[in-house]
């Protein structure tokens, strides 16, 4: 049985519970990073790590905010596991989509991506190209109202991938980019992202210009979508 790390947030602010299994009975470590949307892979690994012996969970005690974690043992290491720690009166629904959504990216196979940025709006400048842009730019949520006074509310991503146009090989960036597009689609399309809230519904893709003209002096190449993250929410105070 390979090594796995499942974890379960435990809703209150104060942290999750990982589960360790495929262990042997072996002695395993078990360490995190809280995702940060600017530099990937995640840069620093909680030190020193959590550790016991065998299968069995591990108490977590973290702040709110997305996370990575992963276990290891001296012949074995498990995937990484995307977990949130949640906290009612913590961090808006908002952010966390956003924190989650840059976390999945961070999954996907783009090949020579330098960094995900996140934004408050669109800046193609000063950026580590190619790399992949979240931003909020002109966006507003979108709801539809409820049974039993739960909402249904989608909170937006836009996210563009950029890199600097060449227009010598018009050919050659659309055949690099593409299949970014088609696999950050894949990745999101009717996908639930757990780690935001237990309420999270799904995930649906509005598609943008695969090459938007309004780039100034199309000396930046940028192909976008907007991830919308459907979540319950209660209704009132």
């Amino acid at each position: 049985m390979p090594l796995t790390v499942a974890v379960t947030d435990n809703e209150d602010g104060t942290g999750a519970t990982a589960t360790v299994a495929g262990t042997g009975g072996a002695a395993v470590q078990l360490r995190t990073s809280r995702v940060r949307g600017d530099a990937w892979p995640p840069p620093e690994w909680s030190d020193p790590p959590l550790a016991r012996t065998g299968d069995g969970t591990v108490a977590l005690s973290l702040t709110p905010g997305s996370y990575f974690a992963y276990a290891k043992t001296s012949t074995d290491t498990s995937p990484p596991a995307f977990f949130g720690v949640t906290d009612p009166a913590g961090l808006a629904v908002s952010t966390l989509c956003r924190d989650a959504v840059a976390a999945r990216l961070a999954l996907v196979n783009l090949p020579g991506c330098r960094r995900v940025h996140q934004e408050v709006w669109r800046e193609a400048a000063n950026k580590d190209f190619p790399c992949v842009v979240l931003d909020l730019e002109g966006l507003d949520e979108r709801e539809e109202s409820g049974l039993d006074g739960l909402d249904h509310i989608a909170h937006p991503v836009r996210v563009s991938v950029c890199d600097q146009f060449d227009f010598r090989d018009k050919k050659k960036i659309r055949e690099r980019y593409e299949p970014w597009r088609q696999r950050i689609s894949d990745a999101f399309r009717w996908q639930r992202l757990e780690a935001v809230s237990p309420t999270f519904d799904t995930c649906t893709v509005e598609h943008l210009d695969i090459a938007d003209p309004r780039n100034p002096q199309y000396t930046t190449f940028v192909s976008a979508m907007i991830i919308w993250c459907w979540v319950y929410r209660t209704r009132g105070i």
